[in-house]
């Protein structure tokens, strides 16, 4: 098969509206449902809320071929098995629970609101970034009156830290002032640019194995040594 690259636009939902291809463009239309209608010069690999059909019967297999939904017959052809009494909904033929406009079922099972999705995913960035911002707010105050208890300790500093910490602890956690403190006043280790020798070897020194056993100095040894060779 030839390698070919298509430029394609969709909705919000993820559904193709145009492919540009090398020879041509097409311009898909789409029911309610997500019927269309039928071939085209350039023909996308996704078409409907950016699923892609199954060639020979038009329909979409969702939740990697859990069931499939016919845009023709407007419902699965297979019930749901989270229905009726699950969060499939009472109609366990249903698809995104009668109201497609608003809704997706990439899974086949339960459908959820596009927009509600969205909302909820700008919500958590939202959150995340004011959780950050809260946390680099409280770790300048806490830093601040360290600092002020360390050049002035009084009562009112102490106090003043104390609170501060108490209120990191319940929200980061008990030990998290005491992390901040420890890498705030922990030195850091320095390499020497020259190392000097402040022990003698154990070789050297009297009793040790291979050492003078009694206690006189290397000098006196190597005299010996001397005079038994000689």
């Amino acid at each position: 098969m030839p390698h070919s690259t298509r430029l394609l636009y969709t909705d919000a939902h993820g559904s193709v509206l145009r492919a540009q291809g090398e020879t041509g463009q097409s311009v898909l239309a789409y029911t309610v449902h997500g019927h269309d209608s039928g071939a085209r010069p350039v023909s996308p690999f996704l078409r409907f809320n950016g699923e892609v059909p199954e060639k020979l019967s038009g329909n979409y297999l969702l939740g990697n071929g859990y069931r499939a939904y016919s845009p023709v017959l407007l419902r699965f052809t297979s019930p749901d098995g989270l229905s009726p009494f699950g969060e499939g909904g009472l109609n366990a033929y249903a698809y995104c629970a009668g109201d497609p406009i608003n809704s997706v079922d990439p899974s086949g099972h339960v459908p959820f609101r596009r927009r509600a999705a969205t909302a909820t995913r700008w919500q958590l960035v939202k959150k995340s970034v004011r959780k950050k911002l809260a946390l680099v707010e409280d770790a300048t105050t806490f830093a601040k009156l360290f600092v002020k208890l360390l050049k002035n300790p009084t009562w009112s500093n102490r106090w003043a830290v104390a609170k501060q910490t108490g209120k990191m602890a319940i929200k980061y956690g008990p030990l998290a002032p005491v992390y901040w403190v420890y890498d705030w006043l922990r030195p850091t280790p320095s390499v020497p640019d020259q190392v000097t020798a402040t022990s003698v070897p154990a070789a050297t020194q009297a009793g040790a194995p291979g050492g003078p056993a009694d206690g006189q100095p290397l000098s006196g040894r190597r005299d010996e040594l001397r005079g038994d060779s000689a």
